[in-house]
């Protein structure tokens, strides 16, 4: 990390000296970082070329797209520098790169350059890349596959469900997964159904993922499926569809959550806590107030939140100030 900062320390002025090679030393100007950025983008050394797009991405100066389109799109640029451009061009939210983005997803043969597309769609949230994105889903790289299942996601393309499901009975648990998770932040209900099925799954992060966004659907008809994975062989199962039974006003997995509110694991304790939180019932607060000094600022901020929660469910009464 040491020896990382000193030569980024070393770049900036080595730039700074490139700034000022031509100048006389009587008549020193002032640094335009964003005209010399551009200038660096044109320069035939990767270093000063992903300087400057860092630079340009920190300014948050929309002039510099049409100079990152080009960027991107330049074959004879190194990998590395591209996907940096395209980075920037989802950090900018540029609208006007969508085109552009959605054509690389396709026909670009760089994997990464694929990648990094369907993860900067992410960031612009313009719904006319969605079907380049359900193609996306069938690239042959895993890594383009499971960002334009994440970008669909979080674009929330309800036109992407049909697809989505399609690819549900993928052998692949992380595919599975990753659609799961989409599906999730989707929030369309008709996907419910589909999920219910893999409830049954012989794979425990399958069942456990499943339960998960069945919660977020608010789907009451998987409620009895939920309480029989209470009683899975797998505790994370069964922590998870407590805590999906506890999105959906059951608390039939109260004793789960506080059985396993001290898991070795903190994902598990997480889980715990938001439950009790859920489930909303006052007297739970001391056990909440004990997580508050954790070390895991996660943590804490969950009992927080579980406690905000059950209080919100309780306000208390003010006090009239009237004198007996």
């Amino acid at each position: 990390m040491k020896n990382n900062l000193i030569f980024c320390f070393l770049l900036t002025i080595v730039m700074v000296l490139n700034i000022y090679a031509q100048e006389p030393v009587t008549g020193l100007r002032p640094i335009d970082l964003f005209a010399e950025s551009i200038k660096g983008l044109r320069s035939s050394d990767p270093i000063i070329q992903r300087k400057s797009i860092e630079v340009l991405t920190q300014l948050r100066d929309t002039r510099a797209i049409p100079n990152l389109i080009e960027v991107a799109t330049n074959v004879k640029n190194n990998v590395f520098i591209r996907t940096s451009a395209i980075d920037s061009l989802g950090i900018l939210h540029s609208k006007e790169a969508t085109e552009i983005l959605c054509k690389l997803i396709i026909e670009d043969k760089e994997p990464q350059i694929r990648q990094q597309a369907a993860v900067s769609l992410g960031y612009i949230g313009d719904k006319s890349s969605i079907p380049y994105l359900i193609k996306g889903i069938d690239d042959p790289h895993d890594g383009t596959k499971y960002a334009s299942i994440q970008t669909l996601g979080l674009i929330r393309s309800t036109e992407a469900i049909p697809s989505l499901i399609s690819h549900l009975k993928n052998g692949n648990v992380n595919m599975r997964r990753s659609i799961l998770n989409a599906l999730g932040m989707i929030g369309d209900k008709s996907a419910a159904k589909f999920i219910r099925e893999l409830l049954k799954d012989n794979n425990d992060t399958v069942r456990s993922e499943a339960a998960r966004t069945l919660g977020l659907l608010n789907d009451k008809e998987s409620i009895p499926d939920l309480k029989e994975l209470l009683k899975d062989k797998d505790i994370t199962v069964s922590i998870i569809a407590a805590n999906a039974l506890a999105k959906l006003d059951d608390n039939s997995g109260l004793d789960i959550a506080i059985k396993n509110i001290n898991n070795k694991e903190d994902y598990l304790r997480i889980v715990c806590i938001e439950t009790l939180g859920l489930i909303g019932d006052r007297k739970y607060i001391p056990i909440l107030e004990k997580y508050l000094s954790d070390t895991n600022s996660q943590i804490k901020q969950t009992a927080q939140y579980s406690i905000d929660i059950i209080k919100s469910k309780y306000p208390e009464k003010k006090k009239s100030g009237l004198k007996k």
